[in-house]
């Protein structure tokens, strides 16, 4: 990516179909003021970095809440999975079928049901042991 920030300082940014919410994915690739239309290589250097420092994280105690759209084409959801299960062993995997990267912009179907899987696992959290 350094190699590249020299001659090409962004690159062009694609829209994926990233939720069932057909006027959310219109509203972002014409509407939405915070959205770029190019994708600086900076930002891919950063991913790069992040993905380094998860690596060299110590194995942790807390229980997290994992909810994941089994649709999503965004992320490696499945690697990501794992690793979160590595370093995090107490997490909690909530799949939501059929659901796709932008859980928070899903249609209300898939929506309902992410809502439902924080609900579920914020009650078992608070439930005495």
């Amino acid at each position: 990516a350094r190699v590249l920030r020299g001659w090409m300082p962004s690159i062009r940014r694609t829209f994926a179909i990233n939720s069932h919410d057909k006027e959310f994915l219109r509203f972002v690739r014409t509407q939405d003021p915070l959205v770029i239309k190019r994708i600086p290589i900076k930002w891919i250097t950063a991913m790069i970095n992040w993905g380094r420092r998860f690596k060299e994280l110590s194995w942790g105690e807390n229980v997290l809440l994992v909810v994941q759209g089994d649709e999503d084409d965004t992320v490696d959801w499945r690697y990501n999975q794992k690793k979160i299960a590595e370093k995090f062993p107490k997490s909690r995997f909530m799949p939501i079928k059929g659901a796709r990267h932008h859980l928070a912009h899903e249609s209300d179907e898939y929506f309902q049901r992410v809502v439902q899987a924080a609900d579920i696992y914020f009650e078992r959290r608070s439930t005495p042991r």
